[in-house]
């Protein structure tokens, strides 16, 4: 039970909520943090007595961003690159963020904001989301509110990710910008597999820097990269690249996806 309640709580996040409307009156720039249990009533001991997770839960409410905001304005955004970091001072593999599952979303989470991030294995490492409109008006919160928390108890357990650092490139690379129209259904994570598909071990980086959705693309959505091509033993081409383009057009149509052109 956390201080102040007055019941057991499963999970931590709801208590920081809890905290939004009186302290976005003191700020316009909210960052909270707690470390704490959770209880699971169902799962008990031979004592009778209920299990419990520990977790650590965020949450950054700022006002929202301007329509003409550039991408990546959100707090989800800022959010996720905290987390990001988290794991990595936690020495954790680097996470696959996916769209979390139904059962994996609390009901004050947004219904279609809502991320994973999981392990090479498979595992959740974290849980990010937006707060759903309908809970920011009960809770009278107007704020652009973002929401992540991490089962510590379980990450304790996963092995650890041994301190490397990558050489520098003694050869320079090719950047391209590439935009893709695809169904609403495919996530970041399948478009990014099929560019590192066409990159052919070749993917030096590749980076979301725009998101689109609207009247022209019919129930699509674009979303756009740019990407780094490098090679360890020899200096890229423009020749390299538009092959790269070519196979990068042959992995996305099995997708049912595109380049946009122009």
């Amino acid at each position: 039970m956390a201080a102040g309640l007055s019941r057991l709580r499963r999970d931590v996040a709801p208590s920081l909520l809890g905290l939004l409307e009186h302290n976005l009156r003191q700020t316009a720039d909210l960052r909270l943090f707690e470390i704490g249990k959770g209880s699971r009533p169902e799962l008990v001991d031979e004592r009778g007595k209920p299990s419990e997770v520990e977790q650590v839960a965020m949450v950054w409410a700022a006002p929202r961003p301007a329509a003409d905001a550039p991408f990546g304005s959100a707090r989800q955004d800022a959010l996720k690159g905290v987390v990001d970091a988290l794991l990595q001072v936690l020495a954790l593999p680097a996470a696959r963020w996916r769209a979390a599952e139904a059962d994996e979303r609390p009901p004050w989470a947004h219904p279609t904001r809502s991320q994973t991030a999981e392990a090479p294995d498979g595992m959740p490492l974290a849980w990010l989301t937006e707060l759903d409109p309908a809970v920011s008006r009960r809770l009278d919160v107007d704020a652009d509110v973002a929401v992540a928390w991490l089962p510590l108890d379980a990450l304790s357990r996963r092995p650890r990710v041994a301190p490397s650092f990558q050489p520098l490139p003694r050869y320079p690379g090719v950047k391209i910008d590439v935009a893709i129209a695809a169904p609403a259904e495919l996530t970041h994570g399948d478009l990014v597999a099929a560019v590192q598909r066409a990159g052919k071990g070749q993917l030096a980086a590749c980076e979301l820097f725009d998101r689109y959705t609207g009247p022209l693309l019919a129930g699509r959505r674009s979303l756009a990269y740019h990407v780094l091509l490098q090679s360890a033993t020899g200096t890229l081409s423009d020749a390299d690249g538009a092959r790269f383009i070519s196979r990068l057009e042959r992995e996305l149509a099995t997708l049912g996806a595109e380049l946009r052109k122009g």
